[in-house]
């Protein structure tokens, strides 16, 4: 059974589950589940003893995922992808955080049977009775006790702790309650989880902060401190991936450079790109005018740019724009009117290496600016210009909100936010759809 047998499609999301003759006769899989469950069928068939194993939801990042893992005489675990080039018994996804899986059994589950006898309201993951907890064959865990602090007149007979999907919180776990406490056993570690139950019309209510558990076994609430206020600059709504991580280490060690010469012999270099940043700004409100500027490629790189932004000094929301000028031609099709089209997800590429290539803009005459902001080849999750944001914190019952901006720059400051282990989240109010929980640690944004 291999990749090109077997093509990958999502065209059929939303369906029901396809039996495993409809499978095989179509050989077109719409999920890591239904890739996970042929490869079982196949293996099985054989001889070979593979069980399905999930995770409800990714501790720090949207949906779950599910994959095989084989059962040895030993009564171990070597742990797979199907359809992957991955060597069996390197953990699947090592590098995604979870706290929670769970196996697909014949056997029922007791303890759920008597949770949905029990509870009128139960997340759809844990109406599957055919599921066991194998959380302590892939991780570290620990067994807790969560005091239930608030909405402790909802009548429940258990409690959930649930993971932030990027929007909303996703029960993972269930434990049953006893008065003011909730018992959970087997958690992973060094994840954001918020103890909650559900209420008579299903929506999940939290008893208490949320919190997280350190490699050291040790419970860390995020309790913001609203009497003692802080400022924060954010640089990013979600996390930067290897993308976005590569995109802002290529823009490092350039050169921005001011001149009034077409040939830069005047030049004012400004060394701005010292540090990985997911763009950089130059301030330029206190410079003479000039009429060209260039970035410089780093040493044996060629340029990468997302966007290149030139401000006005008086209606700072305002971009300005020249002739596009700098070293003949581009790598593929990411051609130079990247630059200024106002969309982070194209970019401009240099064609070659160790040449010191560059690019820049002839305004035609010299002009005065605010600022010059660079934007490295990303994901699109900066601070972009001109859009609005807004920033909630989380004070154990709900998400507040702290107001609404809108960027004229490359970061946001948020004065007067709470200090101490609050518990954070960003959210483009203009466009896209990936946010995530962070905490504010020495002067940097921390991602849970």
């Amino acid at each position: 059974m291999t990749e090109s047998n077997f093509p990958f499609s999502r065209d059929y999301s939303g369906y029901p589950l396809l039996s495993a003759r409809m499978l095989i006769e179509n050989r077109v899989y719409r999920s890591c589940f239904e890739t996970a469950l042929m490869t079982m069928i196949n293996m099985r068939s054989t001889g070979i003893p593979v069980a399905l194993d999930f995770t409800p939801q990714w501790a720090e990042r949207s949906i779950g995922h599910t994959w095989n893992a084989l059962l040895t005489n030993e009564k171990k675990i070597i742990a797979f992808g199907s359809f992957t080039d991955e060597e069996p018994g390197i953990l699947h996804k090592a590098c995604e955080n979870m706290v929670k899986v769970f196996r697909y059994t014949y056997t029922m589950n007791h303890k759920l049977l008597e949770l949905n006898l029990k509870e009128k309201e139960v997340p759809g993951t844990f109406r599957n009775l055919f599921i066991r907890d194998v959380t302590e064959q892939y991780m570290q865990t620990t067994d807790l006790t969560v005091p239930v602090k608030f909405n402790a007149d909802i009548e429940t007979h258990y409690g959930y702790l649930a993971a932030f999907d990027n929007s909303e919180w996703v029960p993972l776990d269930f434990g049953k309650r006893d008065g003011s406490k909730i018992r959970f056993g087997n958690i992973g570690r060094t994840a954001a989880l918020l103890p909650v139950v559900i209420d008579a019309s299903g929506f999940v209510q939290p008893v208490n902060y949320p919190f997280s558990i350190t490699r050291d076994d040790e419970i860390r609430y995020f309790i913001p401190d609203t009497v003692n206020r802080t400022t924060l600059t954010l640089k990013r709504k979600y996390p930067a991936a290897y993308h976005s991580a590569e995109g802002g280490r290529r823009l490092m060690q350039g050169v921005m450079q001011a001149a009034n010469e077409p040939d830069f012999s005047d030049a004012v270099s400004f060394r701005a790109f010292e540090t990985w940043q997911p763009a950089v700004t130059i301030r330029a409100d206190t410079l003479p005018p000039y009429r060209y500027w260039r970035y410089i490629a780093p040493p044996e790189t060629p340029i990468a740019i997302a966007e290149m932004m030139f401000i006005d000094p008086v209606d700072t929301a305002r971009k300005i724009t020249g002739k596009i000028i700098g070293t003949e031609g581009c790598s593929g099709y990411n051609v130079k009117e990247h630059l200024t089209d106002g969309d982070l997800l194209t970019y401009y590429e240099s064609p070659n290496w160790g040449k010191n290539d560059w690019i820049g803009m002839d305004f035609g005459a010299p002009v005065s600016l605010s600022k010059v902001i660079c934007y490295a080849v990303s994901d699109a999750n900066s601070i972009e210009f001109g859009d609005t944001f807004e920033l909630f914190y989380h004070n154990g019952k709900e998400w507040r909100s702290l107001g609404k901006k809108t960027a004229y720059d490359a970061v946001l400051h948020y004065g007067d936010a709470p200090s101490g282990n609050a518990l954070f989240v960003l959210k483009n109010l203009t466009k896209g759809v990936e946010t995530r929980i962070f905490t504010y640690e020495n002067d940097e944004q921390v991602w849970w």
